[in-house]
């Protein structure tokens, strides 16, 4: 049996200039796709990882994490 700890699934999200290329709505409609999830926060993780934005973009990402 799995601890209660270890997540079961990872969602991962890769951005880069969310604001430059006016995609940040995509971003914030995830994001309420994630947040909204059934399953236990308990036994999954997500996983945002910026590639180097120099445009807001992780302003962004701040404001859920």
């Amino acid at each position: 049996m799995l601890k209660k700890t270890t997540p079961i699934v990872s969602i991962i999200t890769v951005t880069l200039n969310l604001v430059e290329n006016k995609r940040e709505h995509f971003f914030h409609e995830m994001m309420e796709s994630v947040i909204s999830q059934e399953l236990d926060r308990d036994f999954f993780e997500h996983i945002v990882i910026d590639g180097g934005s120099k445009d807001g973009t992780v302003d962004i990402i701040t404001e859920y994490y």
